[in-house]
């Protein structure tokens, strides 16, 4: 199966681009809020976290990127190849490093539960794909089951 990056119009792919580019500064916009609490005024490590975050999700999304574009998700198998080379990997970052950490507790202490609750905006990701889905911009039916 061939990979076409223009079986879609230019302007789906504009919105999709910015749905994925969303949640992504408004975690770091969280991130920046905590670490900038009277509980880490002094501390200068801390300060680079947002920083930090914004290039991790930047790292991640030009991996997931390549990954793409060299046709490694084309394959249909058993668990799906996007699974097991970019969720379960990222997943297992989380669980493995990020919420083992004493500064992320620390920093989730700090944030406001309204703040957490803001985030889950990239939810628009899902139902983007669902509209794209539906209304037969693109012909793959993951995009239903995804979104």
């Amino acid at each position: 199966m061939d990979i076409f990056t223009n079986s879609v119009p230019h302007w789906v792919s504009i919105l999709c681009f910015i749905s994925f580019l969303t949640p992504i500064f408004m975690i770091v916009n969280v991130v920046k809020q905590g670490v900038n609490q009277p509980f880490f005024k002094d501390n200068i490590k801390v300060k680079k976290i947002p920083t930090l975050v914004l290039l991790f999700f930047a790292t991640y999304y030009l991996y997931v990127t390549l990954m793409s574009f060299t046709g490694i998700f084309q394959v249909n198998t058993l668990p799906p190849r996007v699974l097991l080379f970019t969720a379960i990997p990222l997943l297992l970052f989380y669980f493995l490093f990020v919420f083992r950490t004493k500064t992320f507790w620390n920093i989730l202490e700090n944030v406001k539960l309204s703040d957490l609750i803001r985030i889950h905006i990239f939810r628009l990701v899902g139902v983007f794909l669902l509209l794209v889905g539906l209304l037969e911009f693109c012909q793959n039916p993951l995009l239903l089951l995804v979104g």
